[in-house]
């Protein structure tokens, strides 16, 4: 992408001021934000954009998002690298960075930005999923794990039920696959996996789907879902299950 003057860098840098012109980025609030993520779960032109600090990404963040500092003294070469034809959701902390970041982007010819309203505060503040350092998955709470899997594109979301077959034959989540966290050969079966999927994972309340999550942590996988709650909260939501 080709670079721009330095004045409208400054400009952009050193905003807001009275007068500015906002960025025609929309404004998304999270429930708008997270039905975008789900429904680009695994497209290859979508990409999630936090502008705040490494130290700040480090201690949570969403999902699919990479860190890109507005503060860093290249942050505008590093935005000119990136596909001005993809699509982003940009977050900070409540939204003036993201704000700045989003007027930079359009000055770039970026067409196709997002911006989380409120940032990642009204994120969390709406229940939504962040992984922290000590949280091996993004956990999900059922009504948003339902429009996950409303929207996911078909293959590209592994269900996983890791209750044992006898508790699966009582009732599962459509399309999920039976994974008996208990069986001796768990760990081999869930390696046999590819590791390029996203995967929700789920048991009766959600110990064992925690303690499967850290499993495939550290077996290499990026992008693990848990139901929090497990099928207990999903049931008490009224949500369906099949037999």
């Amino acid at each position: 992408m080709a670079n721009i003057s330095t004045a409208v860098i400054l400009a952009v840098l050193m905003g807001p001021v009275v007068g500015t012109v906002a960025s025609s980025a929309e404004l998304l609030p999270p429930g708008a934000a997270w039905e975008l993520v789900a429904e680009r779960l695994s497209a290859d032109n979508f990409l999630v954009l936090d502008v705040r600090t490494p130290g700040e990404f480090a201690r949570g963040h969403l999902p699919l998002a990479v860190n890109l500092d507005f503060y860093r003294p290249d942050f505008e070469d590093r935005l000119a690298e990136l596909d001005g034809d993809a699509t982003y959701l940009v977050y900070c902390r409540s939204g003036a960075r993201s704000a700045r970041a989003t007027r930079l982007m359009e000055a770039l010819g970026f067409t196709k930005v997002y911006e989380l309203r409120g940032g990642i505060l009204a994120w969390e503040q709406a229940g939504l999923p962040v992984k922290t350092p000590d949280q091996p998955s993004f956990l999900l709470a059922p009504p948003y794990a339902a429009l996950l899997l409303q929207v996911d594109p078909p293959g590209s979301l592994v269900v996983i039920d890791v209750r044992s077959p006898g508790e699966f034959a009582t009732g599962y989540i459509s399309g999920a696959i039976n994974v008996d966290y208990y069986a001796p050969d768990f760990r081999v079966r869930i390696s046999s996996l590819p590791r390029e999927k996203a995967y929700l994972l789920y048991c009766r309340s959600g110990r064992r789907s925690a303690e499967a999550a850290r499993i495939m942590r550290e077996l290499g996988f990026a992008l693990i879902f848990e139901l929090e709650g497990g099928i207990v909260s999903w049931r008490q939501a009224g949500l369906p299950l099949e037999r």
